[in-house]
């Protein structure tokens, strides 16, 4: 009789399983009919596993799904984990020969890789380990099905009877010696083959473990020139900006020395000025001459009275033009901020209700760039990836757009960029595969005109 296998989903956190439940009831959580609280906003590493009725796992899917703060399942997860546990390659032996394995160093699909995970094969943490064990121990209800005892039988020799023939048979020592070499040959090429096939399990898992291990060397590796290239890009940013508030320091300072140079040449005219309205008053008499002292001192208070009050009205109106500026700018991004909830609104309610049916059935948009392949596209995401695809493109690889444009010219074609008064470079350079490790200055350059760390010192202390 034939069993059709079993399948399940398991949970696991900080390297443990900690929730087992059947696919059935996986589906019911796809379809938004539960949720799951205790996953609610995080990011799950799981499972997803074919037992045969011996309760001996035959195939596994190791993938991540990220869970709403409502418990609920990302509706834009659409991995076909049946589909994965049947055109992937061979994985280690579980207790029912070789299984069949998906998981980030061995997908079958090349743009599910990012939603998959490599499963712990050390000694002292093994996920295939944990889950034989998990299985084994059957919480999930499964009818486990014995196989019945292989009984061989041989028939024996049919021998000449030595009373039929009248004498004996001399053939029987040496046919017994016969069978018996035959059957230490026999169990000899049998032992031979188990060996055999115990050195390809093992060779097997250790070329899985040395791909997992492999695969999380390069998301390691990337994840740490990414992050180089986010702070250089950053420091980049930073000085280019110091520089442009130096620069306008600079030039306001120049406008003020000018200001108080002007108001010192027009102080000491009048100074000069009233030493010689004083020099000529000296001859008047005392009363006439305070009362001048006094005439040039409300001459100068009010002047500078008025000055003052003209400057402040000057600070008052050009305050008023920087608010007037700053609600002008927030009423834009507020206009922009709606224009583009209108639009997502319409691309949602409106005659794209077709694309959303797609989306809801699995079908999703791949479109392909360079730095990222083929990139899937959810029905939620389709209108910003239309308002400027090279910005969407960024985005999903952590960079800028100036940053992503500057690469994709050095990719297209990678030759030195730097151009002196004698002309271009144009010499053959090395091609960066990433813009996350594209560097402006370093990457585009040739060994001759590479921009040095020592250069960048010698803008900051410029600056």
């Amino acid at each position: 009789m034939h069993h059709q296998n079993s399948e399940a989903v398991l949970f696991f956190d900080n390297d443990k399983i900690v929730k087992e439940m059947l696919y059935s009831e996986f589906e019911a959580v796809l379809d938004d009919v539960v949720g799951i609280s205790e996953f609610a906003d995080k990011n799950c590493s799981a499972v997803f596993i074919k037992i045969n009725p011996q309760l001996k796992v035959v195939a596994a899917v190791f993938f991540t799904i990220k869970f709403m703060p409502d418990g609920s399942a990302d509706r834009n997860w659409n991995l076909p984990l049946v589909h994965l546990s049947e055109i992937s390659g061979r994985g280690p032996d579980l207790g029912a020969g070789t299984i069949r394995l998906a998981c980030r160093s061995q997908c079958p699909i090349p743009w599910h890789q990012r939603s998959m995970w490599d499963p712990l094969m050390s000694a002292e943490n093994n996920s295939f380990v944990a889950i034989r064990s998990v299985i084994a121990r059957n919480r999930l209800g499964l009818v486990e099905e014995k196989l019945p005892p292989v009984v061989t039988f041989v028939e024996p020799p049919v021998l000449q009877s030595t009373q039929q023939s009248g004498r004996p048979s001399p053939s029987v020592p040496e046919l017994t010696n016969t069978m018996g070499a035959a059957a230490a040959e026999n169990s000899s090429a049998i032992f031979l083959q188990q060996e055999r096939d115990k050195a390809a399990r093992l060779i097997k898992r250790l070329r899985l473990q040395i791909a997992t291990m492999g695969t999380r060397h390069r998301d390691e590796k990337s994840a740490v020139s990414v992050e180089h290239a986010s702070a250089i890009s950053e420091y980049q940013d930073s000085l280019a900006k110091m520089k442009k508030v130096l620069g306008a320091e600079r030039k306001k300072n120049k406008t003020l020395k000018k200001g108080i140079s002007e108001q010192e040449a027009e102080f000491q005219l009048v100074s000069e000025q009233f030493l010689d309205q004083v020099d000529e008053a000296k001859a008047l008499e005392k009363s006439q001459l305070a009362g001048l002292a006094k005439k040039f001192e409300l001459e100068l208070k009010g002047k500078i009275e008025t000055e003052s009050a003209q400057l402040k009205e000057m600070l008052d109106m050009r305050e008023v033009e920087l608010h007037y500026r700053d609600e002008q700018i927030s009423n834009l991004r507020d206009e922009v901020s709606d224009l583009r909830g209108e639009k997502q609104r319409l691309l949602t309610e409106g005659g794209d209700k077709f694309l959303e049916k797609l989306g809801s059935s699995g079908i999703t948009f791949v479109a392909y760039h360079p730095g990222t392949g083929h990139l899937t596209i959810p029905v939620a995401e389709a209108g910003e990836y239309l308002d400027s695809p090279t910005l969407y493109v960024a985005k999903k690889l952590f960079v800028s757009k100036a940053r992503y444009l500057e690469w994709l010219d050095h990719y297209q074609s990678p030759v030195c960029s730097h151009s002196d008064s004698s002309g271009e470079c144009r010499e053959n350079i090395e091609r960066v595969d990433g813009p996350g490790h594209f560097i402006p200055g370093k990457s585009d350059r040739c060994a001759r005109h590479m921009l040095s760390a020592a250069s960048y010192d010698d803008v900051a202390s410029s600056a």
